[in-house]
């Protein structure tokens, strides 16, 4: 229960970061990648905020249809293999998911549109 608590938590914590970490990769591709980086102030118009805010439903989408549907095959699962087998794997879906924090944070070499589909990963670890 501990470790659940604490994957909750690490995600509720990850959200706000993640945001503007998916705000700077559009605002440095919508301005070409400048040498010194793009001010925070820039990337709040119309061109940025929107991509954003689909970026960000979608993700949202595709992050919860997995609970819906992966939840009880999962539980069942773990009722035939024993919960710490589930939850080694969950944890595994957790840190593939932790890939995306790198990957945006490099968006001249991984497009931010790539990062909005989580379902690579989702399945995993939402069980």
């Amino acid at each position: 229960m501990t470790i659940h608590f604490l994957l909750a938590f690490c995600d509720m914590v990850l959200v706000a970061p993640l945001i503007r970490l998916y705000e700077n990769s559009l605002c440095l591709s919508y301005f070409d990648f400048p040498a010194g980086g793009v001010e925070e102030s820039f990337c709040k118009i119309e061109e940025i905020q929107r991509p954003l805010a689909t970026l960000r439903g979608w993700k949202s989408m595709f992050e919860t249809i997995p609970v819906l549907l992966v939840a009880v095959p999962i539980g069942r699962l773990g009722d035939h293999h024993g919960r710490r087998k589930i939850m080694a794997l969950a944890l595994v879906g957790v840190a593939g998911s932790l890939c995306e924090v790198f990957a945006v944070h490099f968006p001249r070499y991984f497009h931010c549109d790539w990062c909005g589909s989580p379902l690579q990963f989702s399945c995993v670890e939402e069980g």
